[in-house]
């Protein structure tokens, strides 16, 4: 049994699912989903505001609107493309593992991988999504996070902002993605080996048949 490519295979899929709810936290434009997934937020009761990486919501549940940051007065270029950076990067990670990785992951289960001349392509796709995450994590924080527009919207409220639960898939994500990484090699040599002893097992059992000259 090829342990190491099936725990791959299942921190992919779970990394994925976390990664969609993520990357839907940083442009969504519904209060709902904002206050579930958003990357940021401050509350005070029922009141609350919560933003995405583009977008923000604030009002009640039942009262609310959402803007775009680019809507804002008197915010700075680097404030908004960082922003949008930080959005590209999350799509951009999620569409990989959802929709490349995760097959190539699969692919370990096979007896003979998909990538048949040895490179570790569901590793390698690991080791790329967790560089974009960890970018965008740091874009996030020292760009938007810290920002003095962000700060202004502390400013408005007596609450202090808080990180929000979007954030936080990011990291989750990124963590099960760099635990992955040894394991998605572990699996593809595993796929590979026994790709190696079954043709080795076929040809010892290949009958061979000698023609003597008369």
């Amino acid at each position: 049994m090829n342990t190491p490519g099936i725990v791959s295979l299942i921190l992919t899929i779970v990394a994925a699912i976390f990664l969609v709810c993520s990357a839907a936290g940083t442009t969504s434009k519904s209060f709902k989903t904002l206050k579930d997934v958003g990357w940021a937020k401050m509350e005070d009761g029922p009141m609350g505001l919560y933003t995405g990486t583009v977008v923000y919501c604030s009002g009640t549940s039942s009262s609310n609107s959402c803007h775009w940051f680019s809507d804002l007065i008197g915010t700075e270029d680097k404030f908004e493309s960082s922003g949008n950076t930080v959005a590209v990067f999350l799509w951009a990670t999620t569409i990989i593992v959802a929709a490349v990785k995760i097959p190539f992951a699969a692919s370990a289960m096979c007896a003979k991988p998909c990538c048949g001349c040895g490179c570790p392509t569901n590793m390698v796709l690991g080791i790329v999504s967790v560089i974009l995450l960890l970018l965008s994590i740091i874009i996030f924080s020292a760009n938007v996070y810290d920002s003095k527009e962000f700060k202004a919207f502390a400013s408005q409220s007596a609450i202090d902002k808080e990180h929000g639960p979007g954030f936080a898939l990011a990291i989750v994500s990124m963590v099960l993605l760099v635990i992955d990484a040894p394991l998605a090699f572990l699996g593809h040599s595993h796929a590979l080996a026994n790709a190696a002893q079954g043709g080795a097992s076929g040809a010892q059992m290949t009958p061979v048949t000698i023609t003597t000259a008369k």
